[in-house]
């Protein structure tokens, strides 16, 4: 049954009112979802460009129902969006922050955003005489809601924790492309505070999600989200190699073959029909996106703080960084030949499948690496426009081709293309048949084999997985 957008009916109690500090990926789904649910929710955003867009309707990254969602939940009036100007707090008893927190350049977090959010939360505080609790769901290392997030709150609002507001950690477990779905249907809710009355407020929030809610404290919720996150790129990292291996016998090995044989242990099966672990234990070009590595580079930073000893988490940065040299090596080694100066097809820049992520994306680094080996590179990815593609590459390089329709892939493939390398799938097995069929001399590099297993398939396929 597809998740509903309608907004549920509230019983007579009234609903608190609350506030978002941000509208990005984290936020905006939150407040979306809150919305959804019969709560008054104020976004409040700082970028004015982003938020003219959220106000019109309009979501500055891909995910499918969105849009409407969005739509659905203005019209009703449950959700507004403001300036950061805006009384922060107002009538709202909770106050979410949202905001991003990105890498910085020795991989700790850059503070500049959330300083900024407690900043302002803080003087909001000063004069505000009823309680309120803060919510802390933007990722940040351990010790960080008790730490320097407490401390300048305190010192902006003159008040304490606990005494006068209350402080938690509620991480996100927020998929790109899928983080609505995610959301409502929550396989666990985790709050971490020390403040009693905070954690009761909040689960009372949560009181209509159908799953577990685990009360904790707040460092333990901050080590929650890093190391469900950690143990995903262990997972793909340890899918990936297991792939090297595969490769280096030389009896096109199938790697699906040898999962579903590990998988049969009844040890291994999800309980419901969802995205499982088994399904982060498939190889491919490396993660990307705007969690995974950062959040790897982030702890790696916090034990070289703490004198800590992590070699499994500095071998899966490394091996993930050599996972797309790798491909391109078993690509050259298909071609019997480098891959310099050939016309190439890249389907797939955003980071995965249905989001439009460009962060650290194996797309991304690819069509960089064959841009420098001077080959000729158009692109296809319906999810990513060529002004966002172009920012990522941090100038309009020379070179730099950017397809906007499937008419156009088509054109492109059959005209120019020698090859046609899928980082992962933009486009169904149906329209990419026709193309390989009427031009037999095109080579097709699927970095994901993502068709792999289907008896359809023509010789001139090469799978990487």
């Amino acid at each position: 049954m597809k998740p509903t957008t309608t907004i549920m009916p509230s019983s007579n109690k009234v609903l608190p009112d609350i506030a978002i500090i941000g509208a990005g990926h984290v936020g905006l789904t939150t407040a979306i979802v809150l919305a959804e649910r019969g709560f008054r929710v104020r976004c409040l955003e700082i970028d004015p460009v982003k938020r003219s867009h959220i106000q019109s309707g309009q979501i500055p990254f891909a995910e499918e129902g969105m849009v409407s969602a969005l739509e659905s939940v203005i019209k009703s009036e449950h959700l507004s969006i403001h300036p950061s100007e805006w009384p922060c707090i107002g009538t709202s008893s909770l106050v979410f922050i949202c905001v991003e927190t990105p890498q910085g350049e020795e991989g700790q977090l850059d503070k500049g955003p959330i300083l900024s959010a407690l900043s302002m939360i803080g003087e909001g505080l000063k004069h505000h005489a009823d309680w309120v609790d803060i919510v802390v769901r933007s990722t940040v290392p351990p010790g960080s809601t008790k730490g320097f997030i407490a401390k300048i709150l305190e010192e902006t609002s003159n008040k304490k924790v606990g005494e006068h507001f209350g402080l938690a950690c509620n991480p996100e477990f927020l998929r790109d492309g899928q983080g609505l779905d995610d959301f409502r249907q929550a396989d666990r809710i985790v709050v971490g505070s020390e403040v009693e009355q905070t954690v009761d407020h909040i689960l009372s929030v949560y009181n209509s999600w159908d799953c577990a809610k685990l009360q904790v404290e707040p460092s333990e919720a901050e080590l929650i989200k890093y190391m469900s996150n950690l143990s995903l790129t262990m997972m793909m990292t340890f899918a990936n190699e297991w792939n090297r291996i595969l490769l280096s016998l030389g009896e096109n090995l199938s790697f699906s073959n040898v999962l579903e044989g590990m998988q049969l242990d009844h040890r291994w099966k999800a309980k419901q029909e969802r995205l499982g672990l088994m399904d982060y234990l498939l190889p491919g070009p490396g993660f990307g996106g705007s969690c995974l590595p950062k959040d790897l580079n982030a702890i790696r930073q916090l034990a070289r703080e703490h004198d800590v000893s992590t070699p499994m988490f500095d071998a899966i940065a490394a091996s993930n960084s050599n996972q797309l040299e790798e491909a391109c090596q078993w690509i050259e080694s298909c071609l019997q030949k480098p891959l310099r100066e050939q016309t190439i097809l890249l389907l797939g820049i955003s980071h995965k499948t249905n989001t439009s992520t460009l962060t650290q994306s194996p797309g991304v680094m690819i069509y960089k690496r064959l841009l420098a080996d001077n080959c000729s590179v158009a692109a296809y990815d319906p999810n990513v426009g060529i002004e966002t593609l172009k920012n990522m590459m941090n100038s309009p390089s020379k070179g730099l081709s950017f397809i906007p329709s499937l008419e156009g892939l088509k054109d492109y493939a059959l005209s120019s293309a020698d090859i046609v390398i899928m980082v992962h799938p933009t486009l169904s097995l149906n329209d990419c048949l026709p193309i390989l069929r009427a031009k037999p001399s095109l080579l097709m590099f699927d970095l994901r084999g993502s068709w792999r297993n289907d008896i359809t398939l023509p010789n001139y396929f090469s799978f990487f997985v």
